[in-house]
């Protein structure tokens, strides 16, 4: 009997109950996703003066490890906003 069994036989009941219980506890579902208007008045312009703040809040911020305070954080980037 175990002489009919080949080893593609127990990789295939482990497939077949992984997606089995998968469908169960996770059921594929369809998400549908909706285009993002683009908004006109946001442009390179906007794009080049957001780019240094980001800059600065990725900043590390313990002084410790050689980051800026989050005081000094905020200063700089309180002198990058328009």
């Amino acid at each position: 009997m175990a002489e009919d069994k080949s080893v593609d036989d127990p990789a295939e009941l482990y497939g077949s109950e992984l997606t089995r219980l998968l469908d169960q506890h996770c059921p594929v579902v369809k998400v549908h996703h909706k285009a993002k208007q683009s908004t006109p008045w946001f442009d390179a312009d906007c794009r080049a003066a957001r780019r240094p703040a980001r800059a600065a809040e990725a900043l590390p911020a313990d002084p410790r490890r050689g980051g800026q305070s989050r005081l000094e954080q905020g200063a700089q980037i309180d002198a990058l906003k328009i």
